[in-house]
């Protein structure tokens, strides 16, 4: 990767610098204005084709579009100086929300990602309705996901479907039921490979029919609280979600492969190159 840009401790690809493939999933997700729909989009490859420099390059633009959008608004207002700089640059930084299931794999995306069981409030266990939402902590979570436009969840392999149906849930008590939609009007991309990591202790996000399992989402004393979904709605509605994504790019070029043979001799590069293409 050359001519690579590095702002603070994270490395961000402009789009010429991406692959035709790469590019592809950039603009798609950089089109907001020329969509009749939010965006519901899979972003897949295999190990070694940059889906998660990909994600940073297009997360970059969508929070560059979005302080551009914010500074001519206050510029017609005409705010100025510090305080126009720093609502710009917020509004910038509010525009995406970036979660996977890990820390680890939270702190690989960079660019202000977090857990998802942080970022939506998803426990592990029992998820009941939100018992006081005036709490800081709700209040907080709502504006961040309010003010979101671009939502990317990376690892979903190990996202399942009742991790999914948790995160609807979840956005439902905020966003409401805009005709059973959740996150109206906001984009939202899944990000990673279906081969890799399983769901830990659930079902796959791309096991289709209703849940037969015998897990109960009830807190480990007591009665669950009115409004408490069962599993089977969890699954439900995790399921109808996984199918609103109707776009999908498949990255194809691998970079982890160097074909440069000089310094070889000839047998060495043709040795070099096969054991390439055998690892490809």
């Amino acid at each position: 990767w050359r001519g690579v840009a590095v702002r603070g401790d994270v490395e961000v690809m402009s789009r010429e610098q991406l692959d035709p493939w790469q590019k592809f999933a950039y603009d798609i997700v950089c089109a907001r204005s020329s969509r009749s729909k939010a965006l519901r989009m899979f972003l897949t490859g295999a190990a070694g084709t940059g889906k998660s420099r990909t994600v940073r390059s297009f997360v970059q633009a969508r929070k560059e579009m979005a302080s551009e959008s914010k500074r001519a608004e206050l510029s017609c207002k005409g705010l100025e100086g510090a305080d126009l700089e720093q609502q710009v640059e917020e509004a910038g930084e509010d525009s995406c929300v970036l979660a996977a299931p890990t820390g680890c794999a939270s702190f690989q995306m960079k660019l202000g990602a977090a857990t998802i069981h942080r970022v939506f409030g998803v426990p592990v266990g029992f998820c009941g309705p939100t018992r006081n939402k005036r709490a800081d902590g709700f209040l907080k979570r709502s504006r961040r996901l309010r003010a979101a436009l671009l939502y990317v969840l990376d690892e979903f392999s190990m996202i399942g479907r009742q991790m999914l149906g948790k995160i609807v849930f979840r956005a439902q008590e905020i966003f409401g039921h805009p005709e059973g939609q959740p996150f109206p009007e906001r984009d939202f991309v899944l990000a990673g490979d279906p081969k890799q990591a399983q769901p830990v202790g659930e079902e796959a996000m791309y096991k289709e029919g209703a849940y037969t399992g015998r897990g109960l989402n009830k807190p480990r004393k007591g009665q669950a609280p009115s409004g408490t979904p069962a599993m089977s709605a969890l699954t439900e509605s995790g399921l109808l979600f996984r199918k609103s994504f109707d776009d999908v790019v498949v990255l194809r070029d691998v970079h982890r492969v160097d074909f440069d043979t000089s310094g070889m001799s000839e047998s060495e590069g043709a040795k070099y190159r096969e054991e390439a293409e055998r690892f490809l």
